[in-house]
């Protein structure tokens, strides 16, 4: 995979990590896989995205989705505060929606991601580099109160 390439292969891995951090509100796994020094390292992070995905998607309304409206494509990612952090100023709960450029990662693109970070993990640092760009650019857009 040449250099200039395999962001663009990876695009949706980049894009499903900044969705789960986006959720979470925390950069932890973007920031382990900025710091991924080898590929366990790598496969953890993979392995903790997708345990968050399988639990979020068991809800009756997944909080990570795809959304293939015709207006907004992308990945739906629903947060709810707790009420100390992006409230109303009443200390309740407050409910956001934000968009992800890019999809949910198939299957095929995260077995050729984790063989190619087993090679060289220097890409998965720069695939974490996209995703936090992502997952800023979600939040710089503003959340959209539900």
């Amino acid at each position: 995979m040449s250099g200039s390439s395999f962001l663009k292969e990876y695009r949706n891995v980049a894009s499903t990590l900044a969705a789960v951090s986006t959720y979470l509100g925390s950069y932890s796994l973007i920031d382990r896989m900025s710091n991924a020094l080898s590929a366990d390292s790598v496969n953890r992070v993979i392995y903790e995205m997708s345990r968050i995905l399988n639990s979020v998607s068991k809800d009756e309304n997944p909080k990570i989705r795809q959304c293939k409206d015709e207006k907004k494509q992308g990945i739906l990612v629903i947060r709810e505060s707790d009420g100390r952090e992006e409230s109303d100023g009443r200390g309740e709960s407050d409910v956001r929606e934000y968009f992800i450029d890019g999809n949910i990662a198939e299957t095929s693109e995260l077995e050729l991601f984790l063989e190619d970070a087993e090679k060289n993990p220097h890409i998965a640092r720069s695939l974490a580099s996209l995703a936090m760009y992502l997952s800023a650019k979600a939040q710089l857009n503003g959340g959209i109160r539900k």
